[in-house]
This record gives C-alpha cells, structure tokens and sequence, in this order.
C-alpha cells in the first residue's frame, strides 16, 4: 500500500533489526575471502556464515512469520557461506531491507497482538516474533564483532 506509514512500535522493532543486519555486514568490511570464511574454533560460525544466517533469519521471522510471506526455510543452508561473497551479503542485505520496509510499511498495528505460528516457538504474538528477531540478530551482532576482533588480533 503506497503512502502508509508503519505503526510506531513496529518501526521500532525494525529499527533495531534493521541496526542489527547492518551491524553483522559491516563486520565484513574489508575483509578477504579467507579471513570472511575463518572460524575461531572448530564449532564456530564464520563471518561470513553469521551474516548469511542473521539476514536468513531477520527474513524468516519478519517476512514469513510476521508479514505472512512466503518462504522455504532451509536452517542449515544458513550457516553454508563458502559460495558467499563480501559483495553478495551486502546486496542480500541490501534487498532484505527493502522488502522489509516495504512489507512492513501495509502491515496493521493488529498484527502485533496475532497469535502467529513460528517454526520453533509455536503459537506466539507477532509482538514476540518482532522481540525475538530484535534478540536474536542482537546475539549475531556481539558475535560478529567479536569474530572480527579475533580476526584483526591475528585470528586467535
């Protein structure tokens, strides 16, 4: 729906998301694809494979459980980033955000007291859907800018 504005709480969810994402990219600035795909452990998650996952999620709860969109939730093929790119995170962020806002912009404030149902949390809000996103990408954000500091430090 042109024109519409998005309500004042789930802009405020979106923000914090949209911070998130872009925090998680920009921890791949600069870096070359060895060090993108360096984990700090053996059970760790990459850069790049934190970036890949965080959007992956971001569009899961937002778009397909929040906004009712279509999606074909593939968990795993989240954290597989080895064919991923500084420049493909950033575009994949890049077109995220749009549809985000652009899905969100004709979502009704009613949507945040639904009962949605989420892949793993069952019947919830779509206020906790939105409080989980914001956590969740809050969580990948710490650990990609950990993962980077470990990588300028020598990588361990």
């Amino acid at each position: 729906m042109e024109g519409m504005e998005t309500n004042a709480e789930i802009e405020m969810y979106l923000v914090v998301v949209e911070e998130g994402c872009e925090a998680v990219v920009r921890a791949l600035d600069g870096l070359d694809a060895e060090a993108m795909h360096w984990k700090p452990a053996a059970t760790a998650n990459s850069c790049g494979a934190i970036a890949k996952h965080s959007l992956a999620n971001a569009e899961r709860n937002v778009l397909m459980t929040f906004a009712g969109e279509a999606y074909d939730w593939r968990r795993a093929e989240e954290f597989l980033a080895d064919d991923e790119t500084v420049e493909s995170l950033r575009r994949a962020w890049a077109s995220l955000r749009t549809r985000m806002r652009r899905s969100l912009d004709a979502i009704p404030e009613s949507r945040l007291s639904e009962m949605l149902q989420h892949p793993r949390m069952g019947a919830v809000s779509g206020r906790a859907v939105l409080l989980q996103t914001t956590r969740h990408v809050s969580e990948h954000r710490g650990e990609a800018e950990l993962t980077r500091g470990l990588i300028e430090a020598g990588r361990g």
